[in-house]
Parts: structure tokens; sequence; C-alpha cells
């Protein structure tokens, strides 16, 4: 695989699996990167982009505490 977190990294990832696999997908489960957001929406357009459960609840928390 690829280290690192980058949009770099992340189309590696779509290339490795393939076009066929990333037409399949429907729905991921991301963190805000910005950048994730341009990658999934050149590779996976129709896939729904939904923010994962423990960055959803960090934020939260951080609201609830200021």
């Amino acid at each position: 695989g690829s280290p690192g977190r980058s949009a770099q990294v992340l189309r590696a990832f779509f290339d490795m699996i393939g076009e066929e696999a990333t037409r399949r997908i429907e729905v991921v489960s991301r963190d805000a990167g910005p950048w994730i957001t341009t990658v999934l929406d050149e590779r996976c357009p129709r896939a729904i982009q939904c923010m994962d459960p423990f960055h959803v609840v960090g934020w939260a928390t951080e609201a609830v505490e200021l």
C-alpha cells in the first residue's frame, strides 16, 4: 500500500482497485479533508459521502465543551 494521507494516495487506491470496483462504490465514510471530496467527486461522483462517526463525535464534543 501507499503510506500517507493525500489526494495522490487516494487516487493511487482507486487506480489499484480499478474502474469496475470504483463504479460499484455506493457510500464512502470519510473525514472532512477537502482533498478527499475532490478525489471522490472525480473517481466515484455518484457515491454518497458521509462523515465518519469518529470525527462527528469529536466535533460535537468540542462544540459542547466551548
